[in-house]
């Protein structure tokens, strides 16, 4: 969903360099200062911040590959032929060959490896079962499978829209959604309402919107407490509470009828997509450097651990039996749909792809499941190369 983009960089296994912890503040200044030494063309300074930023926030695809151009751009070819190696062996793709960084490598024979490497890991996997289109005129992020509705529920033009998956009509709209921009999207089975995260274009009117499951009427509003806030991505929590990531503040919970932060032992920088595991009463943060684990009960976090490939940057997510199952979207790079399946430690996490690069007709944002399907939402071009046009994703779990 909608969030700043890092214009800097990320290290993972390059060097085997620990993890720095830091604050928000800390990580945006770095961020900006990174962003404004590219903007000027300074790509000794840019460097210089990128690598900052990569003992912070390790795992980031878009950021990966931004390193690369990084040092390509300041006349290390072998290093950034290097980092495009790594970046292959981490099961992403991006179009290295089209990109106006490595036009001075073009003709290096590594460059032009390692570049059809990147390109053959972006061939789609063919597991998908098609698309499905909605009828949607506005575009739209979030998307949510209702059990009680047999819907699919997304957001419009400013309104809630229902899709059932029969086909046999577009997505209507059920409700006015209590704000222009619609992301997360969670249906709260016990109360019989659904939960959406709204925000103004202004950064203005940043909250959680109940609305009730029948009418479609707005039963309560849930303000998010910070300043700048982006009301992101939500996950129901036991005794009918639930948490939510504002993307430039961090983490709440719903507390007494107020959103509260949540405090987390372990940082996130930019959260995004959010899901629990009720049964071990614990919650997944997907964030700019990878996915947070939060245990409830012991108000202890951690980041999860994979092996052979990075989960930043990961949009919307949701759980579903034992596994997250979660859309990565980074600037720049393929997209993947991914299912995580951790430990019964919760510590690390067997990652599979589902979906890559070519699977996608085009954007995708978030993903929902109803029976063992997942359903992503994106958007398509349409002919006039202008619109795009709503489509669902359809795959296999």
């Amino acid at each position: 969903m909608k969030q700043k983009i890092i214009l800097a960089t990320m290290m993972v296994l390059l060097g085997g360099a620990a993890m720095v912890q830091a604050d928000l503040a800390e990580f945006n200044a770095i961020n900006a200062a990174a962003r404004a030494a590219r903007e000027r063309g300074d790509n000794a300074a840019y460097l210089a911040n990128a690598r900052k930023l990569a003992g912070i926030t390790p795992g980031h695809p878009s950021l990966q590959i931004a390193l690369a151009r990084g040092m390509a751009l300041d006349g290390d070819a072998a290093g950034a032929v290097t980092q495009l190696n790594r970046i292959a062996d981490l099961g992403l793709s991006f179009r290295a060959s089209d990109d106006a960084a490595f036009q001075k490598l073009k003709n290096d024979p590594g460059f032009v490896a390692a570049a059809e490497r990147l390109a053959a890991n972006g061939k789609g996997l063919g597991r998908g079962k098609g698309i499905i289109r909605l009828g949607l005129t506005g575009g739209s992020e979030g998307v949510a499978w209702s059990e009680p509705m047999k819907s699919f529920l997304m957001g419009a033009s400013g309104s809630i829209f229902s899709y059932k998956l029969d086909g046999k009509e577009p997505a209507k709209a059920i409700a006015k959604a209590g704000g222009t921009q619609i992301l997360g999207i969670r249906p709260d089975r016990a109360s019989h309402s659904f939960l959406v995260c709204v925000n103004e274009e202004d950064g203005s009117n940043s909250a959680v919107v109940r609305h009730n499951e029948s009418s479609g009427k707005i039963e309560a509003t849930y303000k998010l407490p910070m300043p700048n806030a982006l009301c992101n991505d939500i996950a129901l929590l036991k005794n009918g509470s639930f948490a939510v990531t504002d993307s430039n503040n961090g983490v709440f919970h719903l507390v007494d009828g107020k959103l509260e932060p949540l405090a987390l032992t372990t940082p996130v920088y930019q959260p995004n997509g959010i899901a629990s595991d009720p049964d071990k009463n614990r919650l997944y943060v997907a964030h700019a450097g990878g996915v947070v684990v939060q245990d409830l009960a012991t108000g202890k976090s951690r980041e999860l651990a994979v092996s052979g490939t990075v989960i930043g940057g990961i949009d919307g997510m949701v759980w579903h039996k034992g596994s997250l199952i979660g859309v990565q979207n980074p600037r720049g790079a393929a997209n993947r749909l991914l299912r995580m399946t951790p430990d019964a430690d919760g510590q690390s996490a067997k990652v599979d792809v589902l979906l890559v690069g070519t699977d996608f007709p085009g954007e995708a944002t978030t993903v929902a499941v109803a029976g063992d399907e997942a359903f992503v939402i994106g958007a398509n071009k349409q002919a006039d190369g202008e619109r795009e046009e709503p489509i669902l994703i359809r795959a296999p779990l």
